[in-house]
């Protein structure tokens, strides 16, 4: 915020992820009063600073020439702070996440909300998660996008939660834009089936998963690895690619 007052061409973005995981009143604190915004953007209150927040307020302002505006603002003695024009807060949050902080209306109210589903981010990725794939057997492979969204599908129908769903980036992006098929696999197999087996389908393991393969996770992981597809029940509709092997690469490796 001190270099939105600095810069008043400049825009500045303050992010907040997973604004639900705190108690949102005790980690703004005064701030709230503050998220009012005028018709230009701006608090429509000021708050008074405490001692420390003046005297910090003065080391990084004084003697910086702002605008009139601005200055007007904070109060020649910096006893006053409020949110410039410049000066955005973006937060996200799982609004169908029950496992965390409650957010009361008066809160609520003082934001813009925009949804963002489940696959908006492959959706507006297409030619990216094109790309991403990883082996259910030992010759062939699936797209990863494809997988994920007939999963969901999967879970949707035994009335898994909208929250419990797989996004695109469940898996890391550094991890899908590897160029090792093996990690991505052992990464996908790693990570969604411990989720789905001890979290998201615990309670419905012989709904989602083929009878007599689920009954450990050691077994989950097997059947994973011969034929992921086959693993859950009815076996998940998604189209396979063939790995071609280099005859002449094996020729060599058997030397």
């Amino acid at each position: 915020m001190i270099k939105a007052y600095k810069n008043e061409d400049t825009n500045y973005l303050l992010i907040v992820e997973e604004i639900k995981r705190a108690n949102v009143a005790a980690v703004f604190g005064d701030i709230f009063q503050l998220l009012d915004r005028d018709s230009n953007g701006k608090s429509e209150y000021e708050i008074t600073t405490s001692k420390e927040l003046q005297e910090f307020l003065k080391k990084e302002l004084e003697g910086v020439e702002l605008s009139e505006n601005i200055k007007n603002k904070l109060d020649d003695d910096f006893s006053k702070i409020f949110l410039p024009s410049n000066f955005y807060i973006w937060a996200t949050m799982n609004s169908a996440d029950q496992g965390v902080m409650p957010m009361d209306t008066a809160f609520r109210r003082r934001w813009e909300f925009t949804y963002l589903g489940i696959n908006d981010a492959s959706d507006a990725n297409k030619e990216e998660f094109e790309n991403y794939r990883f082996k259910i057997n030992s010759d062939e492979t699936v797209n990863w996008d494809q997988f994920r969204r007939k999963l969901n599908e999967k879970l949707s129908l035994i009335n898994i939660p909208e929250d419990k769903l797989i996004r695109p980036y469940f898996i890391s992006k550094s991890i899908l834009e590897g160029d090792d098929l093996n990690k991505l696999t052992e990464t996908i197999k790693n990570k969604v089936l411990m989720y789905l087996y001890e979290d998201a389908a615990k309670a419905y393991r012989p709904d989602l998963f083929t009878e007599g393969k689920f009954s450990t996770y050691s077994s989950v992981c097997k059947n994973f690895d011969e034929n992921t597809l086959s693993l859950f029940k009815g076996n998940l509709d998604v189209e396979t690619e063939k790995i071609y092997k280099d005859d002449n690469i094996q020729d060599d490796l058997k030397e």
